[in-house]
């Protein structure tokens, strides 16, 4: 699809797009896209140069790239992780964890905690085909995911 000279992915259209599409390339957007976009957003880094990218993240060098590398990496910077849902934590699921992909594994963000035991994600290419490249928002047992991977707290950001 192209639009005002812009080629993308189907299902990523501008009209649709949310600011992280825009922010992050929409032709390339994917679970993690969403992700490192909310992170940063939490962290205070809303506009170029961001503070946390793809290829930075992580202390080791290594690249955030599917799920799988995801909790390593924040064990790596050091970051808390635990199995108790908060606004604005990264959900991780391990490969096969929660219905996620057997090989990858997932990640999404917290939304809303909710007082009955569950919690709101929101995600990207979570659901199963024909809409596994879409945005989402569902409502999820907070045993479901393998980790929540916690942002740091205001003292630790500085």
């Amino acid at each position: 699809m192209t639009t005002r000279g812009r080629t993308h992915r189907p299902g990523c259209r501008p009209a649709r797009a949310r600011r992280w599409r825009r922010r992050w390339a929409c032709s390339t957007a994917n679970a993690w896209t969403l992700r490192v976009w909310r992170v940063n957003q939490q962290m205070g880094s809303t506009s170029a140069p961001f503070k946390f990218l793809n290829g930075s993240f992580r202390p080791d060098g290594q690249k955030l790239g599917s799920a799988l590398t995801w909790k390593a990496g924040w064990d790596a910077k050091g970051w808390a992780t635990g199995n108790v849902p908060r606004v604005g934590a990264v959900v991780w699921y391990a490969p096969g964890a929660g219905g996620a992909d057997p090989t990858f594994g997932h990640v999404a963000v917290v939304k809303e905690v909710r007082d009955n035991g569950t919690y709101v994600e929101e995600g990207y290419n979570g659901n199963p085909p024909p809409d596994d490249h879409n945005y989402y928002t569902r409502t999820v047992s907070n045993m479901a995911p393998s980790a929540f991977l916690y942002l740091p707290t205001q003292e630790e950001k500085k």
